[in-house]
This record gives structure tokens, C-alpha cells and sequence, in this order.
């Protein structure tokens, strides 16, 4: 409902101490609110494996946030509304054999043009090209790790 609330998020900060990060957030009934809430202090940034594999590090954030993904299974399973590419199967490659085989969706000659980068990033101005933003940005540290996946060349 339309309102003011507020958003806590509970973390760890970079020395391990908990620390809780809340973040007002205004709901009009117009439409969606994006907050970006928590994380680590200092400036801290999560650092990112060097060489990130499908199963270990991509695999596992493809999955329903229930099961702690970003949301993507949500939408993304076998009978869901973007069946078209199903994330949801329990071996993480058939999965990638099914984003491999999908045209346009993993670029490795442009990997920044690669659908499984683009569709899910934050578009300001209408039509927006995936029904939700799973990256605000360029710089978020999701997106950062799935490009460098597609640069190196999408390792099992």
C-alpha cells in the first residue's frame, strides 16, 4: 500500500561486527520502488572471484529468492511465465546448455551486449525489456560477477 516505511536490513559489516542499515523508503500506487539498502561499511565491496564458474558462483544466484538467488527462478522455471529459458532444473548444466543454446543470450565476443546482462538491468525509460530490474546499474557487484563469467569465457 501506498505509504512511508522503513526498510532494515541486518548485515555484517567488513570486521564482523552486525550493523543494521535503514533506508526510508516512499510507496506511491503508481508503480514499483527500487531501494538499495545495506551491505558492507567503509566502502567495502564484495570481491569477486577471479575466475567464476557457471555452477559455483552463477548457478546459485539464478535461483528463487526464497532458496537464495536474486529472483530469477521466480519467473524462470519449466512452467513459470519466461519459460522460454528455465533456470530451475537441479543440474546447473543443463541449465548452462540451455542459456548456451538460447540465441543472443550469452555475447562472448561483446560480452556487455549479452541478453543475460542487459534484460535484467534497470531501464529508466519505458518500454523496459524484462518485467524486473535484477541489476540498478552497471556497477552492481551481481553484474559485475556475471560479466566477468561471460569474458572468460563461461566456465562450466
Amino acid at each position: 500500500p501506498a505509504g512511508t516505511y522503513t526498510l532494515n536490513t541486518a548485515f555484517t559489516d567488513g570486521m564482523g561486527n552486525p550493523k543494521v542499515n535503514a533506508t526510508t523508503v516512499i510507496v506511491d500506487a503508481g508503480g514499483a520502488t527500487i531501494a538499495l539498502n545495506g551491505g558492507l561499511s567503509g566502502g567495502m565491496a564484495a570481491t569477486l572471484p577471479a575466475d567464476p564458474s557457471f555452477a559455483t558462483d552463477i548457478y546459485p544466484r539464478l535461483q528463487k529468492a526464497s532458496k537464495g538467488g536474486l529472483g530469477c527462478g521466480n519467473c524462470h522455471t519449466a512452467n513459470g511465465p519466461a519459460a522460454v529459458l528455465p533456470y530451475d532444473n537441479t543440474d546447473p548444466a543443463v541449465v548452462l546448455a540451455a542459456i548456451k543454446a538460447a540465441a543472443n543470450v550469452i555475447n562472448t565476443t561483446t560480452p556487455a551486449a549479452s541478453l543475460f546482462l542487459t534484460n535484467p538491468l534497470y531501464e529508466v525509460t519505458p518500454p523496459q525489456n524484462h518485467p524486473n530490474a535484477t541489476f540498478l546499474d552497471v556497477n552492481d557487484q551481481n553484474y559485475k560477477l556475471f560479466l566477468l563469467w561471460i569474458t572468460n569465457g563461461t566456465k562450466p
